[in-house]
């Protein structure tokens, strides 16, 4: 067995032991008889099967039969279950290679099959009502030297308040799936292609009327709104990624940052030149968005209909 080898093996047995003991850490006292339903193991029965698994990888190092008898408390199958991992370890560690099996055929069978019961183990414990905190595997303390019950706390536990967001975030998501909700968004659309058509319509005359006669200085409510336009822009910038959709939004925000230095009493005929072009290009893109998203529901709906 080359040393590389080793070491993967080696790291293997310690992500086991320590995603084991993260399975079972804070679990009620009652969590080793949990029964899920008919004819599923319990967590005591589990690890003894575990234990049994890595006993049987043994064999091909040692010889011989590995057949452990039931314990009767989790703990008790949890102490023999490290033993065992520390056996493993420890005849890993020589470098014989066991018999009749690769490296390989022991990481794909035995030692797979032992890190699929810590995840059972896992799940178990969200059905018993006493999930496993998530975390950050990545960034997990986990030594080949430790295999025993004390393994570290997490690292980088995910904070209750991400995974809080993230769920809101899918459930907002899956509400566009319904069909009251694709409607509610079509409506909001036609309403924002309208409301740009309008506003470059506007825009326009203007410019031809008064050309760039000095307006009356804008409201300070005004002002704030162009302020909060300027960055809901630059928010969106930094989400999409589709050419048109991010013309147009640099083109609201530069036009929302014209008004708002036009409402703090910046007066320049640059300004104002700048102001006027680029909210007629916010709102004319606006409107192509919108009928571009239109048209692309419309041709989804009929494809869906044949």
């Amino acid at each position: 067995m080359s040393e590389d080898q080793k070491e993967l093996l080696r790291h293997f047995l310690a992500v086991l032991a320590y995603r084991t003991e993260k399975a079972v850490r804070g679990a009620p006292e009652d969590f080793g008889d949990f029964g899920a339903g008919r004819e599923t193991r319990t967590p005591r029965e589990l690890v003894r099967h575990m234990s049994s698994v890595l006993g049987y990888a043994t064999t091909f190092f040692i010889g011989g039969i590995y057949r452990p008898e039931p314990l009767p408390t989790l703990d008790g199958e949890l102490t023999r279950f490290h033993h065992v991992l520390g056996l493993l370890a420890s005849l890993v560690d020589k470098g014989d290679d066991p018999v009749d099996l690769t490296p390989r055929q022991l990481l794909q069978g035995p030692l797979s099959d032992a890190m699929t019961h810590a995840g059972q183990l896992a799940m178990l414990r969200r059905l018993a009502g006493a999930p496993v905190p998530s975390e950050n595997f990545i960034f997990a303390e986990i030594s080949a030297d430790n295999l025993g019950i004390e393994q570290p706390l997490p690292v980088a536990p995910n904070q209750v308040w991400m995974g809080k967001v993230i769920q809101a975030a899918w459930r907002l998501s899956a509400l566009f799936n319904k069909p009251i909700h694709k409607t509610l968004t079509t409506t909001a659309v036609v309403l924002l292609a309208l409301a740009c058509a309008a506003g470059a319509f506007w825009t326009a005359c203007w410019s031809l009327r008064f050309g760039l006669t000095p307006r009356p200085p804008l409201p300070a409510f005004q002002t704030i709104v162009r302020l909060i336009a300027l960055a809901l822009g630059l928010l969106l910038l930094t989400f999409r990624r589709d050419s048109i959709e991010r013309t147009t939004y640099l083109c609201a925000v530069v036009a929302a940052g014209a008004s708002a230095l036009f409402g703090f009493g910046l007066r320049a005929t640059a300004l104002d030149v700048i102001r006027l072009l680029f909210h007629f290009l916010a709102y004319a893109l606006g409107l192509l968005v919108s009928l571009r998203w239109l048209l692309r529901q419309r041709k989804e709906t009929v494809e869906r209909s044949r």
